[in-house]
């Protein structure tokens, strides 16, 4: 039982930082969606550096920039994105699209939705959460919601493709079974994907070779061997299948502990 205890311990905390890594699923170094966020920011950074060859007094007329750079960037602590600093999601659309018809109000929240699901994965659930979020945009529910229908109704945003993204991220960045996959995406403290939309994205992350969940199973009990904490073979066994553990089926964690030595 005391080994439980601090297994369930253990398990909080790699799952919270887990988490608090992959806010709202978010991946940095693989994604095409991502690289298309970095676009306008290079070209700027190409723009700052071609500056460097002119005079000194050219520089110095430009002090509002400096201004901006040192501004303090806010953080959240309920999971959210934090508050977007200049350059990456404000003002930053990552396509154009047919504004008539909208008012500015209207019009400025598409372009912050358009720009949180350029910059990582969400469903529709957190999507609205992050904009009304005071973390976030800080809307209204009624702007956010038809920002959000805006999208739906123009297919400017596929939610199979966000829970595929998110999906792949949990794969890669964390050690999970697919039974954890379908908690993270569509659980009641998920990321507000149906139960359609996460099939989807477990189906992709399998068939395309991501997800291998043997594989799974014998990096998250390297994790925990890793913790040196005496368990039995029956108490390792639990924790690699049961619901406060890793959620492995009995084969997956068999195969685990057979290929670790596990006695």
């Amino acid at each position: 039982m005391k080994s439980r205890k601090i297994m369930a311990v253990l398990l909080a905390a790699s799952m919270a930082v887990g988490m608090f890594s992959l806010t709202a699923c978010s991946k940095d170094d693989s994604k095409e969606k991502d690289s298309k966020k970095h676009e306008r920011r290079n070209d700027d950074d190409e723009d700052e550096d071609d500056d460097d060859d002119e005079p000194d007094e050219t520089k110095d007329e430009k002090p509002e920039e400096t201004e901006k750079t040192e501004k303090p960037e806010e953080t959240g602590d309920d999971g959210l994105l934090p508050m977007a600093p200049d350059g990456v999601f404000v003002n930053t659309v990552p396509v154009d699209y047919d504004r008539s018809g909208l008012d500015n109000e209207t019009a400025s929240a598409v372009d912050s939705a358009l720009s949180y699901i350029t910059y990582t994965g969400f469903s529709r659930e957190g999507l609205i959460k992050q904009l009304t979020s005071p973390y976030g945009e800080d809307l209204d529910e009624e702007l956010a919601v038809a920002a959000v229908d805006f999208l739906e109704d123009n297919n400017l945003v596929n939610w199979d493709d966000e829970a595929i993204e998110c999906a792949e991220g949990y794969v890669t960045y964390l050690s999970v079974s697919r039974q954890a996959v379908y908690d993270y995406l569509c659980g009641d403290y998920g990321d507000g994907f149906t139960l359609e939309q996460a099939d989807v994205a477990i189906q992709y992350v399998e068939e395309n070779g991501i997800a291998h969940w043997d594989r799974e199973a014998v990096e998250a009990l390297k994790e925990l061997l890793s913790y040196d904490i005496e368990m039995t073979y029956d108490e390792t066994l639990e924790y690699l299948t049961s619901d406060w553990g890793g959620k492995f089926t009995e084969d997956e964690a068999v195969h685990a502990m057979d290929e670790l030595g596990v006695k």
